[in-house]
């Protein structure tokens, strides 16, 4: 569960800090009032991709965190052990972009060295930098096998799970509009 979100030099934001009870939390306002910028800054220090334009004007870097408690998501919990990254029934996760474009990641006050690669598919592979091991899982998922003659085709191929895709994926033969000319 969120507890605690705090957001510094962010878009529109200079400085807010947003404490959450336990039970049900409800972000409400007009249209305009900033709802948007809280789920998306939420989604950075998910893992969404981060881009400069996201830093306050005139600001050197946004800095953005977030608390979780974790007694009810004993597989969170289990996975931090697992990479050492642990510390009671609390996460905090905290990232700092920077305007010339690097960011820091940092996971209960531990830095994950991480490299993001995007892909022509705008999927965007996040790997520890150090290991080579993905920081979201990898899952197989299976293809719709071609139809080239010659060609051979793996019956399944990698999808990372966070962060979403940039741009949508797939798309069917229905969607697509045939531009060719008609010769009459």
């Amino acid at each position: 569960m969120l507890t605690r979100l705090e957001i510094r030099n962010y878009t529109l934001i200079d400085h807010l800090e947003l404490d959450f009870g336990a039970g049900f939390s409800a972000l409400t306002g007009e249209t305009g009032a900033g709802k948007s910028i809280l789920i998306d800054a939420l989604g950075l220090l998910l893992g969404d991709r981060a881009r400069t334009d996201l830093i306050r004007s005139g600001a050197t870097r946004a800095e953005l965190s977030a608390e979780f408690d974790l007694q009810a998501l004993p597989e969170a919990a289990r996975w931090l052990s697992d990479e050492a990254l642990d510390d009671g029934d609390a996460c905090q996760l905290r990232r700092v972009l920077q305007r010339d474009g690097s960011s820091r990641i940092t996971i209960n006050g531990r830095t994950v060295k991480a490299v993001a690669q995007p892909t022509k598919q705008a999927f965007m592979y996040v790997l520890n930098r150090e290991t080579g091991e993905p920081i979201w899982p990898i899952v197989e998922k299976p293809v719709e096998k071609g139809d080239v003659p010659g060609e051979w085709y793996s019956p399944t191929q990698p999808f990372p799970t966070k962060p979403p895709a940039f741009a949508r994926q797939g798309v069917s033969i229905n969607e697509l509009i045939d531009f060719t000319p008609d010769h009459a």
